[in-house]
C-alpha cells in the first residue's frame, strides 16, 4: 500500500513478542516539486481524520502544529504526541523534510500463555481516550530517529524491537500509574487487521482508483464482504467515504493557495473536472470556484 504520490519513503512491519503482536509503519514527508511551496505535500494530514491505529508525532527541528480535539497542539524539539485510535486531528503546519517523524502502529492480543502481561502494558497507547503528550525526553527522539535509520537500511527485526522496548519504557516511566485491562480478544484480530488496513487505504490512498475489486482483494475478502465491513466501520458506500475524503482535501486545497480547481481535482484523485464539479457542488451547496471566493482563506 505504498502512496508514491505523497510519500517517498514508507516501511511496514509486524513483530510478536510475548502475548501481542506489534504492526507498525513510518512515513516521511518530502517536498515535492510540482507543488507550489504554500502546499504541503501530505494531503492525507490537511483535513480532520481519525484512525482505528495509532499515531505518534515526533518534532526533531523547528516546530510541528497540530490540531486535534483537545486544541491546537504545538511540539517543539524532542517533544512528542501520542493519538490513540478514533480521536480526530489534522496538522496544520509542517516542518520540511528531516524535521519530523510519525510512527503508526496497533497491538493485538494474542492467545499465548505468558508470564510477562505485555499486551496489558501497551492498553494506554491502543485503547486509550486521551492524548499523551512527551517533553523533555531527547532519548525518545534519539529512539525514533535509530528506527528511521534501520528502517531506511531494511533492518526490520531491530527496528521492530526498538519501537517495542520505547513503547514498553513510555508505559512505565512516563504515563505515571494506569489502570491496565485485560481484553479478551476472542478471534477479534483479523477483524480488527482489516479494519486497520480499510482505515489506512482510504486515508492514505484516497487519490488512487480505490475500487471495490482492489480493496476486497487487499483485504482478502469478498466485495459483498467489503460492503458490510465499509457500512459497519463508516455507515457508507466504498464510494462515498473515498468522494467525501476527496472533497474535504479539495476544500482545504480551494481555501489555503491559488492552484486551479482543475489541478486541485487531479491531485485528490477525480478523474474529470465535471465529476469533481458535480460532486462537489452536490456537498458543498456551490462550485468550486464560488467556495474560493466565499470562503475564509487558510494561510
Amino acid at each position: 500500500m505504498t502512496n508514491d504520490l505523497l510519500y517517498d519513503d514508507k516501511y511496514e512491519y509486524s513483530l510478536t513478542v510475548e502475548n501481542v503482536t506489534l504492526r507498525f509503519f513510518i512515513h516521511e514527508t518530502k517536498p515535492i516539486p510540482w507543488i507550489a511551496p504554500a502546499y504541503d505535500p501530505a494531503l492525507i494530514k490537511m483535513t480532520d481524520h481519525t484512525h482505528t491505529f495509532t499515531e505518534m508525532f515526533v518534532c526533531l527541528q523547528d516546530q510541528l502544529i497540530l490540531s486535534t480535539a483537545d486544541g491546537v497542539i504545538t511540539l517543539q524539539p524532542e517533544e512528542a504526541l501520542i493519538i490513540p485510535p478514533h480521536i480526530s486531528h489534522h496538522s496544520v503546519q509542517w516542518g520540511d523534510e528531516e524535521k519530523w517523524i510519525s510512527l503508526s502502529f496497533s497491538c493485538s492480543r494474542t492467545s499465548a500463555h505468558t508470564s510477562a502481561d505485555l499486551a496489558s502494558v501497551l492498553v494506554p497507547f491502543t485503547e486509550g481516550t486521551e492524548l499523551i503528550r512527551l517533553t523533555n525526553h531527547p532519548d525518545l527522539t534519539e529512539q525514533v530517529r535509530q528506527i528511521r535509520v534501520e528502517c531506511r537500511n531494511g533492518n526490520r527485526l531491530s527496528a521492530s524491537l526498538r519501537l517495542m522496548q520505547m513503547l514498553v519504557y513510555i508505559s512505565d516511566h512516563c504515563l505515571g500509574e494506569t489502570h491496565r485491562t485485560q481484553t479478551e480478544m476472542k478471534g477479534e484480530d483479523s477483524a480488527e487487521m482489516r479494519m486497520f488496513q480499510l482505515d489506512h487505504m482510504i486515508t492514505s490512498e484516497f487519490m488512487r482508483d480505490l475500487s471495490a475489486s482492489y480493496v476486497a482483494e487487499q483485504l482478502f475478502v469478498s466485495e459483498r464482504q467489503l460492503a458490510r465491513i465499509v457500512r459497519k466501520r463508516y455507515g457508507c458506500t466504498l464510494h462515498r467515504i473515498v468522494t467525501d475524503k476527496r472533497l474535504s482535501t479539495a476544500e482545504y486545497l480551494l481555501l489555503s493557495g491559488n492552484l486551479s480547481a482543475e489541478k486541485i481535482a487531479h491531485m485528490v484523485g477525480f478523474r474529470s473536472k465535471t465529476s469533481f464539479w458535480r460532486e462537489f457542488t452536490r456537498k458543498y451547496g456551490v462550485t468550486p470556484a464560488e467556495y474560493r471566493r466565499k470562503g475564509p482563506k487558510i494561510p
